[in-house]
């Protein structure tokens, strides 16, 4: 390549190596707005929109020309902290940087800094790191106090959501803040985009004029929300054992949301696995529907529904086996639709009894939450619903369910949904995956996400059971503002307040109704637990006299 002229580092003006947050003056890089200053090698400068071009004569203030290589030497040189270089206030960690343990020397590199604010202090917030040099081993990966951490290379921070998501997500925030008032420049800072980036988005008008990114065709984009982490809020001593030893748990079966082709109509589907040929082995590939007018969505998206033609000759395998009502006995007789079948082994089942097949299970429990089924239970989703301001879980008609993962090779494939996920996880540490980012979850942490893809993968080092108490609602901006909050509150305000716990003179929940809390208080004066009182309330509707005597009679 010919030699590429550009400025050296130390000369280089500012407006030609400009961040969207910080600025050079003088050889130091100042932070802008918080007034504090950084030196090169704190922050990652980039490159400005018009870099030089190769065979460019020499700028006014640079020192001549150098070769390619030789840049990209000199700026990692530049971007890399100096020996002993420690995090300062006004530089945040972020996904990717390199980092050390100044406490023990370990190094490794951060996977996921919770949205958690400053009200805290910055010294006492955690952040997530992989130890060690395998980046699939996730019994690596530690909660760190970012006070213990120092930063060895700030250049290799890195997304963890996909480029196209983000601009795209970043789009439809932008229409809604221009909607609300706030001026290009502003939405541009709030955002960290460019103004003339801001302006171009704004002018669309409406997110549904913005292109979706692939895999999100089939997704509402009031779906989105921003990720909330809160660490602890309901670590508590066997709370986890309790539960799994009340509840009365089913297996999970797959299920696979499938779309009407042409239309916005979608349902979801168990799957059913072909069990192949007498003599041949077990087969287990997903059963094919002839005809089928809908495509799947989400793991392993489909754009068109099978163009399978249905036919005659073939007779149901299942015949006489698993219902009396088979509608294929024999290869001679007409079309009959739909069917079932594997394009591998060349395996039929008519509808009926592939109907009667058992679905195909999943590696983990579940488990709808219904009031009085365990006390303890009901507590938790009642007092979350306060602090979170969810609807009334008694009245309102979403979704509160659990899963349970018995042991390390329980696991959930990546999926999406529409609604928004609000997730409480007990027991012992596991990885949750939320789009590119791997976040362990330990006992009583709660995570709230949208669209966001998901997951839980093995983990063969985790020792123990594990379950999440999930609630699954409509985007609610009450609930995220609330999350919002109680994350930045300092570590003390953050847990779980038990029923009565949140005082008489405390302001009414925005998630269950007053009248609701007056009377679990009430009960709660007379000696009686706030698990037990909401359970006597709703078995009588609310009647606090007769939860009162249902309360007197049980315990005589």
């Amino acid at each position: 390549l010919a030699p590429c002229p550009i400025p050296s580092l130390g000369q280089m003006p500012a407006a030609r190596w400009a961040t969207r947050k910080a600025k050079i003056q003088d050889g130091v890089l100042h932070a802008v707005g918080d007034g504090g200053s950084l030196r090169p090698g704190d922050l990652s400068p980039v490159p400005s929109k018009e870099p030089p071009k190769i065979g460019q004569p020499s700028l006014p203030d640079g020192p001549g020309t150098v070769s390619i290589a030789a840049i990209a030497t000199a700026r990692d040189a530049a971007l890399r902290p100096r020996p002993g270089s420690t995090l300062r206030q006004g530089l945040a960690l972020l996904p990717g940087f390199r980092v050390s343990r100044k406490t023990s020397g370990q190094r490794g590199e951060v996977e996921f800094v919770p949205n958690i604010g400053t009200a805290a202090g910055g010294a006492r917030e955690e952040v997530l790191v992989r130890f060690g040099d395998d980046p699939e081993d996730l019994a690596s990966l530690a909660w760190v106090p970012s006070r213990e951490l120092q930063v060895l290379d700030a250049s290799t921070g890195r997304a963890t959501e996909r480029a196209d998501v983000q601009a795209y997500r970043h789009a439809l925030q932008a229409i809604d803040l221009a909607k609300g008032g706030l001026s290009a420049a502003e939405i541009a800072a709030k955002l960290g985009r460019a103004e003339a980036w801001v302006r171009q988005k704004v002018a669309v008008g409406a997110a549904s004029k913005l292109q979706k990114p692939r895999g999100l065709e089939w997704w509402d984009p009031e779906g989105f929300c921003d990720v909330t982490y809160l660490r602890r809020y309901a670590q508590e001593v066997g709370l986890y054992e309790q539960i799994v030893q009340d509840i009365d748990w089913e297996q999970d079966k797959v299920w696979r949301v499938r779309k009407d082709e042409g239309s916005s109509d979608w349902h979801l589907r168990t799957v059913k696995e072909c069990p192949g040929f007498p003599g041949k082995g077990f087969c287990g590939r997903s059963l094919q529907k002839v005809p089928d007018s809908t495509h799947q969505i989400g793991p392993q998206d489909r754009r068109q529904a099978n163009r399978t033609r249905p036919h005659a000759d073939w007779a149901c395998q299942l015949a006489g086996s698993v219902t009396t009502k088979c509608l294929k006995l024999a290869r001679a007789g007409p079309v009959v639709e739909p069917y079932w079948w594997c394009p591998r082994c060349q395996w039929y089942a008519c509808d009926a009894c592939a109907e009667a097949m058992p679905d195909k299970a999943t590696s983990k429990q579940v488990a709808h939450w219904q009031l009085g089924e365990c006390p303890c239970l009901d507590a938790l989703v009642l007092d979350m619903a306060r602090d979170f301001c969810l609807p009334n879980p008694l009245q309102s008609n979403y979704t509160v369910k659990m899963n349970w993962y018995p042991d390390a090779l329980s696991r959930v494939s990546p999926r999406r949904h529409d609604n928004w996920t609000l997730l409480l996880s007990l027991g012992a540490p596991r990885v949750l995956t939320v789009d590119r980012a791997r976040v362990l979850m330990e006992d009583g942490d709660v995570i709230l996400f949208g669209t966001q893809s998901h997951g839980v993968p093995e983990m063969p080092s985790c020792l123990g059971g594990r379950l999440s108490l999930v609630f699954m609602f409509a985007p609610n901006i009450a609930v995220g503002e609330a999350a919002g909050a109680r994350a930045a509150a300092r570590p003390e305000a953050r847990s779980r307040q038990r029923g009565c716990e949140a005082g008489a003179g405390s302001e009414p929940s925005c998630g269950i109704e007053g009248a609701l809390e007056a009377s679990v208080r009430a009960l709660c004066d007379l000696g009686f637990l706030a698990e037990e009182a909401a359970v006597a309330l709703r078995a009588t509707d609310g009647d606090v006299e007769h939860a009162l005597a249902l309360l007197l009679a049980e315990a005589s």
